[in-house]
């Protein structure tokens, strides 16, 4: 990870060649500085935007059923502190999702209300996993334990 001096997130691409042999996929990262927590935050808010646009013109076009996406959360976003430090990190309109990923162990962040509402995040791009609500964090107080994760490199304690 290149030297950063606040945050850094990582963008993934796939991109597709087309060989003699069939399509070939290759999965590249590239590194983006966010100088400011508002910029962290507007990364991670036009990340999810990015995938709801993507589920609704999959709708649209009829490639998906609205159905299968009744409860979606977010899509996490790889962030690197200058602590070196990693998470995984999603918004939803009222919920966040905070995952450490380095230093191990693994462990995410839950202080949501005690609930068996479902949740869809999706995780390193495609893969989705389903949370209940008290799995999850109150997006407010995941931005908050995030911005001192970023400054403190303190992963927060789980409230219970």
């Amino acid at each position: 990870m290149p030297a950063t001096r606040y945050c850094s997130a990582v963008v993934e691409t796939t991109v597709t060649a087309n060989t003699p042999d069939g399509d070939t996929f290759e999965t590249r990262k590239q590194f983006v500085e966010l100088r400011s927590f508002a910029d962290v935050v507007a990364h991670l808010q036009a990340v999810r935007d990015q995938k709801m646009t993507q589920i609704a013109d999959s709708i649209a076009n009829g490639q998906a059923e609205s159905d299968d996406y009744v409860n979606i959360g977010g899509c996490t976003c790889e962030l690197h502190n200058a602590l070196g430090g990693v998470v995984e990190f999603a918004l939803s309109t009222n919920d966040s999702l905070m995952m450490r990923k380095e230093p191990e162990p693994f462990t995410w962040y839950r202080n949501g209300p005690d609930s068996d509402d479902i949740l869809v995040f999706y995780i390193d791009g495609g893969h989705h996993t389903e949370f209940s609500l008290r799995e999850l964090a109150t997006r407010d107080h995941g931005l908050e334990k995030l911005e001192r994760w970023i400054d403190s490199g303190e992963f927060p304690e789980n409230l219970r």
